[in-house]
């Protein structure tokens, strides 16, 4: 049964262990799968096409069991986005994976990933966010990216750390888009780690608790409470990002300069009555090349008991602040004796005035056209303050520029907010070779010397990643003797993100020229159409001959975006694309009542299970009618109706129509009669 047609219930879907569902999505502007109360992966989900995001919305929960995955492309080349948005749960047990594309999973409930589980993207970010439900990553689990990854449990919901959060090159953010519920309590486990060695790691809880490592070359937590169990760790250190360098042909700034380098710091601030809590027994818990600061608000505690002399709790050989009213230590254990060998500032709670920017927006560029980078600014003092924001970029292509001024609380109100900026991309920078970096400085207004930058690295791809065609037969009319005529309909669908411009080539094995043709045309993104070509069978050809015609759909402005496909046809016999019979490799269907007036049932049987299946109305001209279903066939069996109206809802007009079925490389055409 198609999900979502039967009586207009929502149906789950499951993907058995073995099988393979080529994604296609449900609709030319979302390309998303929706209509299902719950998805199960054991086999395989991967998109019809590197041009197709893979994209599920259900109402309930989602689960990847512990051999499934997600990701990647018919052709194996995993460009696509991934989106897995659930109204119930998700559970990560197998794979979830984009090698060139983003991994966003969304849920309202509990988001887990497994001791087997794998959520990774090679070249982008990977978010992981609920809405109102708790996170975690088990021992031997594991989020991986290469420009960032973010993770979210919802307002007031633990997260938990046991297994490996790493971003290769980017910052990692706990809680980090949190503008308007306050945290919940954050927990790395023993054996847990949290990584950015390249990068930031910024964490914002009620109370943090560290059994484990965060280690990044900027670590700052902003927190009520901070436990540091024995063993635990905390390490702002790590080696700069590498620089891009301009290209020959692109003029340098005007202004070259760029945002003062950041200091490796390790940073631990609370609001009032705060306690920060370091369970020593010995070993080393915080460290960092640059500073230490660890600070509370009024009233606030911070408990260093447990250390013997000697057994250094921070280590840092720049400065080392501790503000606090109340700073408990070992009868007879001086401070000094267990920080440094940097000197160590104390003083009272007092305010703290911080600030941090994370690059949020994971995007990529394509010449010529419009792309956009967002960074999350972040107050990470205890105190409300202004800041100022400045923008930066490397090759000087010109980012529209940010709010002047951001007001930013300290607590209970948005502490941080969201700054997206337009980029236009020029149209001669190189594809898959141009890089820019792109600059967000935020500065204190009162206090000039707190500042924080944080870069992003725009890329840029190839247009015709965001291009796909596909050109199949349709029919053969008539069985033509010699000198007599023969029409072929072939069917040509943009299934590319952009409208293009597509060029049909023709040619045949015997070197039958074809009749003229307009061999042009135009598609928007997600369209098709129908193109009839005629060739005439030259004098003395006899019956039975067979010849085979080739046809290509190729985009006129990346021709390298081509589909292939052949026809073969008997002189005087049948034509090579006959209606469907059982087989492994065949749809097959039928509709009921036909004529019809004015509802017609068309029911298929499909040769593999759980199949991506579209199913279009076309007249005899060819043109597109409408479009009566999209989305994921749990099964093998399914039925649609078509009601007689075309897609503005108007009545269609007496006549013959054509359906079209296609799904996992098959396809099928039938007939039908409307008699009104």
């Amino acid at each position: 049964m198609v999900p979502g047609i039967k009586n207009g219930r929502p149906d789950s879907a499951t993907i058995p262990p073995g099988s393979i569902v080529n994604f296609e999505g449900a609709g030319r502007a979302g390309a998303t799968a929706m209509g299902l109360t719950s998805l199960t992966v054991n086999g395989t989900l991967r998109g019809v096409s590197s041009a197709v995001p893979i994209s599920i919305k259900t109402t309930g929960d989602i689960t990847i069991g512990a051999g499934g995955h997600v990701g990647g492309s018919v052709a194996n080349v995993s460009k696509n986005n991934i989106t897995l948005e659930a109204g119930g749960a998700v559970a990560v047990n197998g794979t979830v994976e984009g090698q060139r594309g983003a991994v966003v999973i969304k849920a309202t409930g509990n988001i887990s990933v497994g001791g087997s589980g794998r959520v990774q993207s090679q070249q982008r970010s990977v978010n992981v966010v609920s809405r109102s439900g708790a996170v975690s990553v088990a021992a031997g689990g594991s989020v991986i990216a290469r420009q960032g990854v973010g993770i979210q449990a919802g307002p007031g919901q633990p997260t938990r750390i046991d297994g490996l959060v790493r971003s290769e090159r980017g910052n990692v953010a706990i809680n980090g888009g949190l503008r308007q519920n306050r945290a919940g309590n954050v927990t790395i486990g023993l054996g847990g780690r949290v990584e950015a060695p390249n990068g930031e790691v910024i964490v914002t809880a009620d109370t943090l608790r560290v059994a484990g490592t965060i280690s990044g070359r900027t670590v700052q937590k902003k927190c009520n409470v901070v436990i540091i169990e024995p063993g635990g760790s905390i390490e702002g250190k790590g080696s700069e990002k590498d620089k891009v360098a301009a290209k020959e042909k692109v003029e340098p700034r005007a202004d070259p300069a760029q945002p003062a380098k950041k200091a490796q710091v390790a940073q631990v601030v609370g609001g009032d009555h705060c306690v920060i809590d370091y369970m020593g027994a010995g070993g080393l818990v915080i460290e960092a090349e640059d500073f230490v600061r660890v600070a509370t608000g009024p009233l606030g505690t911070i408990d260093l008991r447990g250390n013997p002399p000697a057994v250094p709790v921070i280590n840092c050989p720049g400065p080392i602040e501790i503000f606090a009213d109340e700073i408990l230590l070992e009868p007879g254990v001086a401070l000094q004796d267990i920080c440094g060998p940097g000197p160590v500032v104390t003083g009272p709670g007092q305010p703290i005035v911080e600030v941090a920017c994370l690059a949020m927006e994971d995007t990529v560029g394509y010449p010529g056209m419009p792309s956009r980078v967002g960074f999350l600014v972040s107050n990470m003092g205890n105190v409300g303050e202004s800041f100022t924001l400045s923008v930066f970029d490397e090759l000087g292509w010109g980012v529209a520029p940010p709010p002047p001024v951001v007001w930013l609380a300290a607590d209970d109100v948005p502490p941080d907010t969201l700054i997206r900026m337009p980029v236009e991309v020029p149209p001669w920078v190189e594809e898959d070779v141009d890089t820019n970096r792109i600059w967000l400085e935020a500065r204190s207004a009162s206090n000039p010397g707190v500042f924080y930058s944080e870069s992003f690295t725009l890329p840029v791809r190839r247009v015709a990643e965001l291009k796909d065609v596909d050109v199949s037969p349709w029919g053969v009319d008539g069985a033509a003797a010699a000198q007599e005529t023969v029409h072929f309909h072939l069917w040509i669908a943009n299934n590319g993100q952009l409208p293009d411009d597509y060029g049909l080539e023709v040619g045949d094995r015997e070197g039958w020229p074809p009749e003229p043709f307009d061999p042009w045309t135009f598609l928007p993104a997600w369209w098709d159409t129908v193109i009839r070509v005629s060739m005439v069978v030259p004098p003395g050809i006899p019956t039975g001959f067979t010849n085979e015609l080739y046809v290509t759909a190729r985009s006129l402005s990346s021709p390298e975006v081509a589909s292939t496909d052949t026809i073969a046809f008997t002189v005087g016999g049948q034509s090579a694309v006959p209606p469907a019979v059982p087989g492994a490799a065949a749809i097959v269907h039928r509709c009921w009542p036909n004529p019809f007036n004015p509802r017609v049932v068309i029911g298929f049987s499909l040769p593999e299970a759980d199949l991506a299946v579209r199913i279009t109305v076309y007249d005899l001209e060819g043109r597109r009618i409408r479009e009566l279903w999209r989305g994921v066939v749990a099964g093998r069996d399914g039925r649609v109706d078509w009601d007689g109206l075309d897609g503005a809802g108007n009545p269609a007009a007496s006549g013959v129509y054509f359906y079209r079925i296609t799904g996992g490389g098959h396809a099928a055409t039938g007939k039908m009669l409307l008699a009104r």
